[in-house]
C-alpha cells in the first residue's frame, strides 16, 4: 500500500481495507487452500512470534462499516458506493501482474470483497 497518496495516508483508512479483506477466504478460493492466511509481519507458521501477531484472517464487516462512517464516508449513493458528505466515492486502483494468473483472480476476490462496502477498486 502507498501509504503517501491520498487516502491511504489516513491509517484508520488503510485499517478499513484490512478488516474489510477475508484472508482465509482467499486462501481457500484463489489459491486452493495451498496457502496460509497472513497474521502479521511473519510466517504465521512460526510459533515465536504468534503473540506478536495480530492481523485477524476473517473479514469483519462491522468494524471495516464504522471504520469507514469514522472517517466521513457515511452514506452509500445509488450505484452503493460509499459516498462522504461532499458526495465523492472511494476509488482505488490495484496493481497487478497481468501475466500471473493466480495474482489477477486474487486482485479480482479483493476487489470484489471491498465493493461489498462501497469502495469501487479498479
Amino acid at each position: 500500500i502507498n501509504q503517501n497518496y491520498g487516502q491511504l495516508m489516513q491509517k484508520l483508512f488503510r485499517h478499513v481495507l484490512s478488516t474489510g479483506i477475508d484472508r482465509e477466504k482467499i486462501c481457500k478460493n484463489v489459491y486452493y487452500n495451498n496457502a496460509l492466511a497472513a497474521t502479521g509481519f511473519f510466517n504465521p507458521v512460526w510459533s515465536e512470534v504468534k503473540s506478536v501477531q495480530n492481523i485477524q484472517i476473517n473479514a469483519n464487516k462491522e468494524i471495516t462499516i464504522e471504520n469507514l462512517e469514522r472517517i466521513g464516508y457515511n452514506k452509500l449513493d445509488g450505484d452503493g458506493k460509499r459516498v462522504n458528505s461532499s458526495g465523492n466515492a472511494i476509488n482505488l486502483t490495484l496493481l497487478v501482474n497481468s501475466e500471473n494468473r493466480m495474482r489477477v483472480v486474487l486482485a479480482g476476490m479483493i476487489a470484489s470483497q471491498l465493493s461489498e462496502y462501497g469502495i469501487k477498486t479498479l
